[in-house]
């Protein structure tokens, strides 16, 4: 699959909604905005939606206001095909996936090499640093110019995913991408601020109070802290405002992998997990149910928070020690 054979396929449709996974971050909503905007290009009715409200450090990206968080509240009876970026589990697009029409046609773009192929056309691209890079290769390939909103949207996209170029993720591919995008005027500085240095004061009480139960075993080179339901309530923090705090537990210098543990209800916990070096974390969040990248994976615990705790620095220990000693 490539570029223009997905442009053919677009062709062929008139009314499109574009999905993304529940709690999106930079690359999910980055792609699905742009994407959107390639689609009205091509003369195409547009719907957004997610599921889950917009990040308030995405919210100087133009048209997210017009992303459905509610689904069941919009009728999508209308809609021909359904083009989901960023998710390697259909079911990752949550309350979307149960208002979707039965026979709508749907179009797979990411980059996760756990993505699990379930549309009717699969456009999956494993070396891509974020599906922003692949979006922008769909402008390329259509012809249509791209306007500054849909720019910014697909360097937020780039950046993001690449941990602002410092990840090993970064390619020469990466770089010439986020160049050309800053042609139309982006400031990377601005587009930093906004999405690394606009925490609030409530989510740093949560991070000290992290901290405070955060655990190193097996020689420190596993890190796990837990985000709990009273911790939030105390703080005021929200469950997607605290996987930043993985960049801190990730930063020690002999941890090896980290994962992060946040109490979504009693008995569900959400995972979030991260490495340095060749440590296979999406071997861990598949193994739970999940995915993502070897470097940065996630996935859901129907266990109570300890027992969920002890079970994950069990896989987590394994792919530690099935990690090369040259690797690490």
């Amino acid at each position: 699959m490539n570029p223009k054979a997905i442009l053919d396929i677009i062709e062929k449709y008139d009314r499109f909604l574009v999905a993304c996974h529940v709690n999106m971050e930079g690359d999910s909503l980055g792609s699905q905005l742009a994407l959107a905007s390639l689609l009205r290009k091509h003369g195409k009715q547009v719907i957004t939606a997610n599921g889950t409200a917009v990040p308030d450090s995405l919210k100087f990206l133009s048209g997210w206001p017009d992303v459905i968080i509610d689904p069941g509240t919009t009728d999508l009876a209308e809609v021909q095909c359904m083009v989901v970026v960023d998710c390697p589990h259909l079911k990752r697009i949550g309350p979307v996936y149960d208002a979707l029409p039965p026979d709508v046609f749907i179009v797979n773009i990411d980059h996760h090499v756990s993505n699990e192929q379930f549309g009717h056309v699969n456009w999956i691209d494993g070396c891509a640093a974020a599906v922003g890079e692949m979006i922008y290769d769909l402008f390329e390939a259509s012809g249509h110019p791209m306007d500054g909103d849909a720019a910014l949207a697909l360097y937020t996209s780039i950046m993001t995913d690449t941990g602002s170029f410092r990840f090993s993720n970064t390619t020469p591919g990466t770089l010439k991408r986020a160049a050309a995008l800053l042609n139309y005027g982006i400031k990377p500085h601005e587009v930093y601020g906004h999405v690394y240095e606009s925490h609030t004061q409530q989510e740093l009480a949560l991070l000290k109070e992290v901290l405070g139960n955060l655990q190193l075993t097996d020689n420190n080179q596993v890190a796990t802290a837990c985000v709990t339901l009273e911790m939030m309530e105390r703080c005021g923090g929200r469950p997607e405002s605290s996987d930043w705090f993985l960049d801190i537990t990730r930063s020690v210098g002999v941890v090896r992998a980290t994962a992060l543990l946040t109490e979504l209800d009693p008995g569900r916990i959400k995972i979030s997990l991260r490495s340095k070096g060749f440590v296979d974390v999406n071997r861990v969040a598949c193994f739970f149910g999940g995915g993502g990248h070897r470097a940065a994976a996630g996935c859901t615990i129907e266990k109570p928070l300890a027992e969920a705790r002890e079970l994950l620095v069990e896989q987590i220990r394994r792919a530690v020690s099935e990690a090369s000693p040259a690797e690490l």
